[in-house]
């Protein structure tokens, strides 16, 4: 899984778990990746919209080089999160199996914890700047 933080026309990845084909960390191959918010992939659809996508790899439509990093997962289903604000979509988070050949399971159940994550992360975010102002 990848995290994305939407920032202006572009989402830059915060955060990642799990290894590529190869067993490196996800973490380090994509620090400091940005993709663009716009377009036709599966991210900028989420992105939109609100509402999580699930497709598969070919259909995600993700833009390189993110495409080519994360590689087709075993059971070829892409799951995209979008972690929703008191007003937008904040961050989107990508999942796929990876080598396991099982569907992502429990969707519904996600989809409810990204809300409540979006809701905690924007309150930390408001106050982080209330903090810095007053400082």
């Amino acid at each position: 899984a990848v995290l994305f933080l939407v920032r202006g026309e572009q989402m830059v990845a915060l955060g990642a778990f799990g290894t590529d084909r190869d067993g490196r960390s996800l973490a380090e191959l994509t620090r400091g990746l940005k993709l663009p918010s716009d377009g036709e992939s599966v991210l900028s659809v989420g992105l939109e919209t609100g509402e999580v996508q699930s497709v598969s790899f070919e259909e995600a439509r993700l833009p390189e080089p993110f495409r080519s990093l994360i590689g087709r997962p075993k059971n070829g289903q892409v799951v995209v999160f979008p972690v929703l604000g008191a007003q937008r979509v904040i961050s989107l988070i990508y999942a796929d199996n990876g080598e396991r050949d099982n569907p992502v399971e429990d969707i519904d159940i996600l989809e409810l914890a990204t809300a409540q994550v979006g809701m905690a992360f924007e309150n930390e975010l408001l106050r982080r700047q209330i903090s810095q102002s007053k400082g």
